[in-house]
């Protein structure tokens, strides 16, 4: 489950800026993946990247509780 945790963005007549933060459980196993996103409303077709999933796992070891 990948869900939005928080975003900032602005618009003028030509451009569109956006920074989401996200939030992904559970864990991908430490392998590589494919990331495949699409944005129809502003003419993003179907594009992915690969994703070392092992990089993912390591930066959660440095992730620190928010609800304590």
């Amino acid at each position: 489950m990948l869900v939005e945790a928080g975003s900032d963005a602005s618009s003028d007549a030509r451009n569109y800026r956006c920074h989401q933060r996200l939030w992904l459980w559970p864990l991908p196993p430490p392998v590589d993946f494919e990331f495949v996103v699409e944005w129809r409303d502003v003419g993003i077709g179907q594009v992915s990247a690969t994703i070392d999933g092992s990089e993912v796992v390591r930066a959660a070891q440095h992730a620190a509780p928010f609800w304590v």
